[in-house]
């Protein structure tokens, strides 16, 4: 029987028990692609993900991530959380160091930077160039949410993004509109299929989620309140996504949802699961197709042990 360690990290957290949880396994490089989803399935997180190697390449350090279903190219919060664990367990870093790590994942090298703010330290990632795809119209997603279609904020468009993961970005007038969405079964599979044959795959998957957002929010000091809804096996909800927030941020400011060029705002997710979460976006819109995207959040450590495979 072989062994491996194991942490359990809370992403995008201000405090334990809240954000997204996250399992990071090492080291993996034994581990064949079955066994790491049937350690995902097991752990039952949104995500797990796998160190190959405690030696960074040219490219960083290699990761798998894996989500109860199947294996995804790039997410956010795995991304945050497993470069924490690199720097904390496996380099031992004091926090005054603050190095930059690089994950070399499927959809390219992912930088992690810590930086340090009043409370501690945030971990940012810079995402890849976002691709901006269909334009949907407000009635077929309102009714695949089950809201009426004047709740929708029809200043700006509902549309297809991706920085390496695709969603589907909703605006929503108010938080009680927010908490109303729930994805209809049946309209859901019937919107995937129509869609999935002349819509790009992006890094190999097409979209399956929502992130819908609106400007009201519980805490006065943050900008914005996300939910993001998914079918995988069930139909269900994440408490927080940093590759969905990459996508809002690239939203945000190709659509000038903000009047600024460079924007930085708090974003509160989770809340509508009783379990808030905390992302802080970063961006830049340099050119009208040319954006620099950045998330960032705190990291938790929840637990550690020896997982027997």
């Amino acid at each position: 029987m072989r062994s491996i360690d194991f942490y359990i990290v809370d992403v995008f957290a201000e405090a334990k028990y809240q954000g997204n949880q996250l399992a990071v396994f090492y080291p993996a490089d034994g581990l064949s692609s079955e066994e790491m989803l049937q350690i995902t399935r097991e752990i039952n997180f949104a995500e797990s993900t796998f160190i190959l190697s405690d030696q960074a390449s040219e490219k960083g350090y290699p990761v798998r991530i894996f989500t109860p279903g199947f294996e995804v190219p790039f997410a956010g919060h795995p991304t945050l959380g497993t470069a924490y664990v690199i720097s904390h367990f496996l380099n031992q870093n004091s926090p005054q160091e603050r190095p930059l790590i690089r994950l070399d994942l499927p959809v390219g090298t992912v930088p992690v930077q810590a930086e340090a703010d009043t409370k501690g330290l945030n971990w940012w990632m810079t995402q890849n160039k976002p691709e901006f795809y269909e334009i949907f119209s407000p009635e077929e997603i309102a009714a695949i949410l089950q809201i009426p279609p004047g709740v929708l904020d029809d200043s700006f468009p509902i549309q297809l993004v991706s920085t390496g993961l695709p969603f589907v970005v909703v605006p929503v007038k108010t938080k009680s509109a927010l908490n109303a969405c729930n994805l209809h079964p049946e309209l859901y599979f019937k919107f995937v299929d129509k869609y999935k044959s002349v819509l790009p795959k992006t890094q190999g998957h097409t979209f399956d989620a929502f992130l819908i957002f609106c400007p009201e929010t519980d805490e006065p000091e943050n900008d914005l309140q996300a939910r993001m809804l998914y079918h995988e096996l069930v139909f269900r909800e994440d408490s927080a996504t940093g590759s969905a927030n990459g996508c809002l941020l690239a939203y945000l400011l190709k659509h000038r949802y903000y009047p600024e060029a460079s924007i930085q705002i708090r974003v509160e997710q989770g809340v509508f699961m009783g379990r808030p979460s905390l992302i802080f976006h970063a961006g830049e819109r340099i050119h009208e197709d040319e954006f620099i995207i950045r998330i960032g959040g705190k990291v938790q450590t929840v637990a550690q042990g020896t997982w027997q495979v």
